[in-house]
């Protein structure tokens, strides 16, 4: 089996391996959730994501729009994965059970802002973004580089509207202080990212 082929399908294997464990690790219960916002985002979020790695696989095999790449890329599409990776899984670790698949606040919500959160309030949906453009580079493929970050960009950007007025309505003026301190997905980019 071809070299790439082999980094894709690796690549592959562990976003969707993640993904998968954060979905059955971080369930929402009803037991913890002390305010629900989620206005049916999550569903989106996950027919989305779930649409750009459907097109991008099927751009991907009728080889419809292939980029040359320089070798060097297969590396750094690796490492934009695992990058991605450490992000979201460091930004989930670091919530604990503030972490829900849905957006709410628990019971006993705090607000996080120091360790990954210090300078970008979504890391999570920022690992995502790095994960799913290593897997575009990976594919060589034009489509799929769009399709892999521009829905999932979609999905989260609409998520993240969502939650941010749950969090300022829960944390009030703390959270509106953070909000203008940090980066939205990278640090020192507040608006647009």
């Amino acid at each position: 089996m071809e070299q790439r082929l082999l980094l894709i399908l690796l690549e592959v294997a562990l976003i969707a391996l993640s993904g998968i464990s954060i979905t059955v690790w971080k369930q929402t219960s009803a037991q913890k959730v002390q305010l629900l916002g989620d206005k049916s985002t999550l569903q989106w979020f996950r027919a989305l994501v779930l649409t750009a790695f459907v097109v991008s696989g099927a751009s991907y095999w009728a080889d419809f729009t292939p980029l040359r790449l320089p070798q060097w890329a297969q590396g750094f599409s690796f490492g934009l994965v695992i990058a991605g990776l450490a992000l979201r899984w460091a930004a989930v670790l670091q919530l604990g059970r503030a972490f829900t698949t849905q957006v709410a606040i628990t019971r006993g919500h705090i607000l996080h802002t120091e360790g990954v959160f210090r300078y970008i309030r979504h890391p999570s949906y920022t690992g995502l973004l790095l994960y799913d453009l290593g897997l575009g580079i990976a594919l060589s493929d034009g489509l799929a580089i769009i399709a892999l970050t521009t829905l999932p960009y979609w999905a989260i950007h609409q998520r993240i509207r969502v939650e941010e007025a749950l969090l300022s309505s829960h944390f009030g003026a703390a959270y509106d202080k953070y909000r203008r301190q940090t980066g939205k997905l990278l640090p020192k980019l507040k608006t647009f990212f």
